[in-house]
């Protein structure tokens, strides 16, 4: 959660919403951020230029991912959602958004998140979608 005030996460927030145990990645980038916001707002910390959009895709697609294993592939759920791994599917949001569903192959899924690999003009990305407020069928 963020103080809109000092832009801060509460750790009392983060402690009662996420188990340390199940989110360990997740917890650890947030507390390298809320250190990386303190210093911002302190004035101290690195500088970096803005980059246009091109770069940051361009830097993103270089990045490593994780290991597939990481959210693994629940055959069960793929079963009850008529999917398999390595299909090409769209996912789209429940609410607003349906028009425009993300196209990729279906790399992982488990009962939380769906992963898909995309390819765009500057090399492969992987997609990470919430299993709430998300819909999947085959393209």
């Amino acid at each position: 959660m963020v103080d809109a005030a000092q832009g801060l996460f509460y750790p009392e927030v983060i402690d009662a919403l996420f188990n340390k145990v199940k989110f360990p990645k997740m917890i650890e980038w947030m507390t390298r951020l809320t250190d990386r916001l303190e210093l911002s707002r302190k004035g101290l910390g690195s500088k970096r230029s803005p980059i246009d959009g091109r770069e940051a895709a361009r830097e993103i697609a270089e990045a490593s991912h994780e290991p597939d294993e990481t959210i693994g592939f629940d055959e069960i759920e793929a079963q009850w959602l008529g999917v398999k791994q390595t299909q090409m599917v769209r996912v789209r949001p429940d609410d607003s958004g349906k028009e425009w569903p993300h196209l990729g192959k279906l790399i992982s899924m488990n009962q939380e998140e769906f992963c898909l690999e995309s390819q765009g003009s500057l090399g492969t990305f992987r997609v990470h979608f919430p299993r709430i407020g998300f819909s999947v069928e085959t393209a």
